[in-house]
């Protein structure tokens, strides 16, 4: 990893001993403590097509070399570790990242979870420019068949069983490469903390390019109070949850959850239900007039959670470094 980032222009010293280091190396002045990390697991789509088609091209003569396959793609997914790294702590001198594997297509990353999201979402991205790159000048045959990287993400407590963590990186990994039969980058992703080890109803693997998509919208929803929005998806779980009947006169969980969230500014997710310059009257009929959307802007508020679009300095030698989100 060192020879890597040294490569990519971002040499250093080392990386964490531990996962307690790492947590506290992002903590952010609204935590209370800092204790959440993330697991990303990542593998390749179609990676055998892909092989197959370059070994073939082999056989014919010209590119590529049979030497030059596995290489191209070993070192196309290093590099875009590497990438990774350097968009989301550049000029660290101990990044808070550990490599718990790195082979093939295949990579196992840990990272704190405030910065996972903007890191997988490099990721990916990356390893899509780095293959192409590495295969420019091979047969169109070959380049058709192109992978791309598909992730499963996990965010839990530093003291969770890792064992665990990765079993279920591996299913949230699969369910990704699932979601779209391997034809584009996607991640799918849990929270052992606030998703109690459940996905919740209507969350679906999310491609690269919805991520992308939807990256200034989420960073506007981020600007919103962390307690609002942990208040709001408490309420949306409740509403789930909570079956019909009661006294017709009292709120429903569901009732109170659209009450919250237009009686207060919550103007991005107004427009995440109800398109953009819309106001709470729009987001009140929307909520109420498909049950879609629902689901939706809790998938949001679940992103929202981890979403930290600002990069962040390295902590001081000896000290705590606590920034403002």
């Amino acid at each position: 990893m060192k020879e890597a980032l040294e490569a990519a222009g971002m040499p250093v010293q080392g990386f964490p001993d531990n996962f307690k280091a790492m947590a506290r190396a992002g903590q952010l002045k609204q935590d209370n403590a800092a204790t959440q990390l993330a697991l990303i697991y990542a593998d390749g789509n179609k990676v055998g097509a892909f092989l197959s088609e370059a070994a073939k091209a082999a056989r014919q003569g010209g590119q590529p070399a049979k030497s030059d396959i596995v290489p191209a793609l070993d070192q196309a997914t290093l590099a875009a570790l590497a990438d990774a790294i350097v968009d989301r702590f550049r000029g660290w001198t101990r990044p808070p990242v550990l490599a718990n594997l790195a082979g093939g297509d295949d990579l196992l990353v840990s990272v704190p979870a405030i910065d996972a999201w903007m890191f997988v979402r490099m990721l990916l991205e990356a390893f899509g420019q780095r293959i192409d790159a590495a295969t420019r000048g091979w047969p169109k045959s070959v380049r058709d068949q192109l992978p791309s990287l598909s992730a499963g993400l996990v965010f839990h407590h530093m003291t969770a069983p890792f064992s665990d963590v990765v079993r279920i990186a591996e299913e949230q990994l699969r369910a990704a490469k699932n979601a779209r039969c391997g034809t584009e980058p996607t991640v799918a992703f849990l929270d052992l903390t606030a998703d109690g080890g459940h996905q919740p109803p209507g969350r679906e693997p999310l491609t690269l390019a919805y991520l992308t998509g939807t990256a200034g919208l989420l960073e506007r929803i981020e600007q919103i109070s962390p307690s609002r929005r942990e208040t709001l998806v408490t309420l949306h779980r409740q509403a789930v949850e909570t079956s019909a009947g009661g006294s017709a006169d009292a709120e429903t969980p569901g009732e109170e959850f659209i009450r919250r969230l237009t009686d207060l500014d919550n103007g991005p997710l107004w427009e995440a239900v109800a398109g953009p310059g819309a106001g709470a009257d729009d987001a009140r009929k929307a909520l109420t007039g498909r049950p879609q959307a629902l689901a939706d802007l809790r998938r949001l508020l679940d992103l929202a959670r981890y979403w930290h679009t600002a990069p962040r300095p390295e902590p001081g030698p000896g000290r705590r470094e606590v920034v403002t989100a």
